[in-house]
């Protein structure tokens, strides 16, 4: 029979120092502790799919004030980099859970994003709240260093 613990917090978290192995020991609500092993492969498959069901089971809350049905992560940080070698943009953005995350952006995902995010801000109203400007810039800055490195 499956045993089911009430996971309260996650007091460790390591991984071994050639990165081949990650663990994360969780507390439980009546005190029981436990620990969980992955590779950094299988981790990255358990964390996408927690995401997921996460995302789905924050679409099924009341929304208040933000956009129907979506629960959305308040972004703390955004930034964009060009790797090196170029064609490509990292766009780094950072939840107010502190977790950063990577999305690989073709330049003309790039362009193509900026012109739907002033649309978002004018919609939004969003004058006053520089955030989607901050995110505009960066990623003009990005786009002009993947184009002309070394700026």
């Amino acid at each position: 029979m499956l045993k089911t613990i009430t996971v309260t917090n996650m007091p460790r978290a390591s991984h071994l120092a050639d990165g081949s192995m990650v663990e994360m020991e969780f507390a439980g609500a009546n005190g029981e502790k436990f620990a969980l092993r992955f590779s950094p492969d299988k981790l990255e498959s358990f964390v996408a799919q927690a995401m997921q069901l996460l995302f789905s089971a924050r679409s099924q809350k009341p929304s208040k004030g933000d956009h129907l049905s979506i629960q959305p992560q308040t972004v703390v940080a955004v930034e964009a980099q060009a790797p090196a070698g170029g064609g490509k943009i990292i766009l780094v953005v950072r939840a107010t859970n502190g977790i950063p995350v990577y999305y690989s952006l073709q330049p003309e995902q790039s362009e193509q994003l900026r012109p739907e995010l002033r649309r978002a801000e004018e919609s939004a109203g969003a004058q006053k709240i520089n955030h989607t400007l901050i995110l505009l810039k960066v990623l003009g800055k990005s786009r002009s260093r993947a184009l002309h490195p070394g700026r």
